[in-house]
């Protein structure tokens, strides 16, 4: 301290392992002057200890300068503050950043704040920057002007004011993006084509209102298998009444000539309107190609805290050319540790379907019914597969995650390959039972032609467990398993090669089991008189 008052503090400098900082202040004349800087040469122990990982190294340079009355005698609004944080080989939770530089200037402190703020970082070599200026009047308004995010061609302007007592804001962003390839790396999946959105926020009425409106011209979202969606045209709308009170208000969104999931589709539109606690939608999708699909769907989603539920109202569709509805109402219950499906029946020409099942905490409950389904529509799955047939299969479903019990009857009649029914070849009835208890799944079944002129018989065990928290079953790594099976057959005779001619039988049993992992058979055999 200086005879005149004056207070220095020359030079501070504070060393570690991982670290250094230094500073100087000086407080003369009624002005205060102070620099500091804190260098990180490592980001690598900060990511262990907040539990991301990072790397590479951070600098933080910051100054103050301007008038401080120590009195207290007047306004305080003359000081003025500049921070830059300078990265070097930045990477956070595996994403790399590169040169990043981030500055931040403040005047008018501390009663009135004003200044601007200037970003600059790489993400996959593309420049990504943000810009913009900032002013807090009265301490309860926050005026965010000149806003501008830019990376190679697309950017995204606006304004923005914010209340800071109400949290309502009032303002607009406008994007442009037509290189959607190049937000690929921070969209953290690969995309293609074009887009601009614009979001206008309103709430000098007491009331925050939003609305949207986006859209995007031969936009390509790719996934590991192929594309996830593609579409030559998409284009979306919302409306927002109430965003932080009681929430209520419509969206739109339409897609022409793409693709979902490797569908092709022609067009599709969804809707829906009304509020958090109910509203209704719907959506209709139209199918390309030869024998397109073709989905109407409707009804309500409505729930509180803790569940929500989706009633559907209306199902109806076509698909390779056969039409499918639901007979009634369905309900689908989701909540913490509950789903639920209640009332689904679906009918496509003699077939039904009939599902109601449960798990509440740990119970399981169920049932599941199909009847008269035609083994033709095994086609649906893929094309080439041509089956004759009818299915009929029933499955009851009960007890906890953690031993499960289920009951469940398959019987197929007169299953053949269209092919083979065209050359005489007799079809096949078939009957599975099974049943799981005591985290084992028994499975016995048998199966002749319809000319009674072949048969086998099957036995099954083996080890079957539910995981309690994700619901996934599997057959434990070292669990033992056994199959058992009876199959007479038809043999033809060693000295003529005409099936008419075929007397031989035979008679083939056996068994096998083992661990999961390594099986071993035993016991086989064959018999031909």
């Amino acid at each position: 301290m200086a005879p005149d008052g004056a207070m220095r503090l020359d030079r501070l400098e504070v060393d570690g392992r991982n670290g250094r900082l230094t500073a100087s202040a000086a407080l003369a004349g009624g002005r205060v002057d102070a620099r500091s800087r804190l260098e990180i040469a490592k980001l690598d122990p900060v990511g262990e200890a907040v539990g991301t990982p990072m790397a590479g190294s951070l600098a933080l340079d910051a100054t103050a300068r301007g008038p401080l009355d120590t009195t207290a005698r007047g306004p305080l609004d003359g000081l003025e503050a500049e921070a830059t944080l300078t990265g070097r080989d930045l990477a956070v939770a595996d994403r790399r950043f590169g040169a990043t530089e981030v500055t931040v200037t403040a005047a008018k402190l501390p009663a009135a704040p004003t200044g601007r703020l200037r970003a600059r970082t790489q993400m996959a070599g593309a420049g990504l920057s943000l810009d913009g200026a900032y002013a807090l009047d009265g301490r309860n308004t926050l005026r965010l002007s000149d806003l501008a995010v830019a990376s190679g061609g697309n950017r995204v302007t606006g304004a923005v004011t914010v209340a800071l007592d109400t949290l309502l804001a009032t303002g607009r962003l406008e994007g442009a993006l037509p290189d959607l390839k190049g937000l690929s790396e921070l969209a953290g999946l690969p995309l293609d084509g074009a887009a601009g959105f614009t979001v206008s926020l309103d709430g000098r009425g007491g009331r925050q209102a939003a609305s949207l409106s986006a859209d995007a011209t031969n936009l390509r979202v790719e996934g590991e298998g192929g594309p996830l969606l593609t579409a030559r045209r998409l284009t979306a709308s919302a409306d927002v009444a109430d965003a932080l009170g009681t929430p209520s208000g419509k969206a739109r969104l339409e897609l022409a000539d793409g693709s979902a999931a490797g569908n092709a589709l022609a067009g599709v539109t969804a809707s829906l309107d009304g509020s958090l606690a109910r509203a209704g939608f719907q959506a209709a999708a139209t199918g390309a190609g030869q024998s397109p699909l073709a989905l109407d769907l409707a009804g309500t989603l409505s729930g509180d805290a803790s569940l929500t539920r989706i009633r559907i109202e209306r199902f109806q569709g076509r698909y390779q050319d056969e039409t499918f509805r639901a007979t009634g109402p369905a309900t689908i219950t989701l909540g913490d540790r509950r789903y639920e499906v209640a009332g689904l029946q679906i009918v496509s020409g003699g077939a039904r379907l009939a599902a109601d099942l449960g798990l509440t905490g740990e119970r399981l409950r169920g049932e599941i019914r199909l009847d008269q389904v035609p083994m033709a529509l095994a086609r649906l799955a893929s094309p080439a597969l041509r089956l004759d047939g009818t299915l009929n299969a029933q499955a009851t479903l009960g007890g906890t995650v953690r031993n499960p019990q289920a009951d469940a009857t398959l019987r197929v009649a007169g299953l053949h390959a269209q092919e083979a029914s065209r050359a005489g070849v007799p079809g096949v009835n078939a009957t599975v039972r099974a049943q799981w208890r005591d985290r084992r799944l028994s499975v016995d079944g048998d199966a002749a032609t319809t000319t009674n002129s072949g048969r086998i018989s099957l036995t099954a065990a083996v080890p079957l467990v539910m995981d309690p928290a994700s619901y996934a079953v599997s057959v434990p790594p070292r669990g033992r398993w056994r199959l058992r099976s009876t199959a007479p057959s038809t043999r033809p005779s060693p000295t003529t090669c005409s099936p008419r001619r075929a007397t031989g039988r035979a008679a083939r049993s056996g068994s096998t089991s083992g661990p999961a992992a390594r099986s071993r058979r035993r016991g086989w055999a064959a018999r031909w008189r």
